[in-house]
C-alpha cells in the first residue's frame, strides 16, 4: 500500500499495487514509485533512500565477508531485471 499527496485531491490518498505504473530507481539509490489516483492524476510516492554508511574502513581493519560477491551487470537494455532475475 502507498499514501502519496494528490495535487489534484489535495489530500493524501491510500493507493494499493493495482495502481502502480511505474518504478525507478532515484539518483540517491531510493526508489520512487509511479501511482494512478483514483481521481486518474499521475503522483509520485518517494520512498526513503537507503542509509549511508558512516565511514569506510580503514587499511587494516577487518572488512565484511562478501563471500565473493562484487559488483553485478546491469541487465541488457529492454529487458525486465525481474524476470531475467526469476529466468
Amino acid at each position: 500500500m502507498f499514501a502519496p499527496h494528490c495535487p489534484r485531491c489535495e489530500t493524501r490518498v491510500l493507493l494499493g499495487t493495482r495502481r502502480v505504473v511505474g518504478a525507478e530507481v532515484t539518483p540517491g539509490g531510493g526508489r520512487a514509485v509511479l501511482l494512478r489516483c483514483w481521481c486518474g492524476e499521475l503522483v509520485v510516492d518517494r520512498l526513503s533512500d537507503p542509509a549511508v554508511p558512516e565511514a569506510a574502513p580503514g587499511p587494516g581493519a577487518d572488512a565484511p565477508d562478501l563471500g565473493g560477491a562484487g559488483p553485478s551487470t546491469p541487465p541488457p537494455p529492454g529487458t525486465d531485471p525481474v524476470l531475467v532475475a526469476a529466468g
